[in-house]
This record gives structure tokens, sequence and C-alpha cells, in this order.
């Protein structure tokens, strides 16, 4: 089984080429499409369904999680920190399937955040990556998440979803008002 990052890096390429190319034919699609790597208020998230697997794994700005983004300079920002991952690990309580598709968390990991050093990657801008594995027993049933983040990081006001599963590809946006997604 591929992992969600290969699946993902394959579409992303793909469709980069096609943005890319319609781009050409159409500047303002272009501008369309055009997304800052890091913008707060904003969380990146792939799903990745396959059989009775849910993988998903996501990318927030230091800013939405903790407050700020610089590298942990007091112990106050380092139990921050702790605190923040121990909640990012949580993944039941973050992502919530129909009860009749019996999914459990397999596995959370959320990587320690790391701040870019400004002089060789531009301003520091720290991010939160985590991934997920949830074994659902009933797949089929698996027709909608429900996403917990924003009730976990109110600074939250976004959630960028592409998900990609046996009944296609999709992409949608996820706020505070509207924290679950059907397909």
């Amino acid at each position: 089984m591929q992992t969600v990052s290969t699946i993902f890096r394959f579409r992303a390429t793909a469709a980069a080429a096609v943005i890319g190319c319609a781009a050409a034919a159409s500047p303002a699609l272009a501008a369309d499409n055009a997304h800052d790597p890091h913008v707060h208020g904003l969380a990146l998230m792939n799903v990745a369904i396959d059989g009775g697997v849910v993988e998903i794994e996501m990318d927030v700005p230091g800013a939405d999680i903790v407050g700020f983004e610089h590298a942990p300079s007091s112990q106050m920002d380092k139990a921050a920190i702790a605190a923040a991952t121990e909640k990012l690990r949580a993944g039941r309580a973050l992502f919530r399937f129909p009860d009749a598709a019996k999914c459990r968390m397999e596995h959370a990991e959320v990587e320690d955040p790391e701040t870019p050093d400004p002089a060789e990657k531009g301003p520091a801008h720290m991010e939160f990556e985590a991934q997920y594995k949830f074994a659902c027993a009933n797949p089929a049933a698996v027709t909608w998440i429900e996403v917990g983040l924003f009730k976990a990081f109110p600074s939250l006001k976004e959630i960028e979803v592409q998900l990609l599963s046996p009944r296609g590809q999709t992409a949608t946006e996820l706020t505070p008002e509207k924290p679950r997604f059907s397909f």
C-alpha cells in the first residue's frame, strides 16, 4: 500500500502540470490557484482511504497551534509546544467517523515542530506536521469525517482538504461552522 505522502505527491505533481498548462492559457486561473504555503488560520490536510485504512496528514502553522512561530525561547514556550503536541496525538478526539464504520486509531505521529533558519529559508514559520492512521472494520460506511481541530485550536479558521478514496478525488474547505466533509 502506498503512503498518503506518495499518493498526494504524485497527484500534486499531476495537478501542478494541469494547472500550469491552464495558467498559461488563463492568467486569472493562475492567480486563483496560487496558494501561499504558509497562511495563518489555514491548515492543509490530505486524506487517503484505501480499503479499511484511512490515513490523514496535515500541516498547521505554529501560530494557530501555540500562538507563536519562533523557536521556543522560554519554559512557557516549550510547555505550550508539549501540550499542543499531546493534543495533536489524540487523533481519536480530533477526527470522528460514522459509528457504523467502526474506525479505531492505529497510529498518530506528530513531528517536533521546527522553525527554519530565516537566513536560509526566509522568514521563520514554525509548522506542526501530523500523520494519523485509522483502521475501519466497515469501510463502506466511511462516508464523512468530522474534524475537531477548530475546537481544539480556536485560532484555526480554515482547513483545505484533499481527499483520495475509491469514490474518487475531491477537495473541500472546512471552517468552524462546517467541520464535516462528506464524500
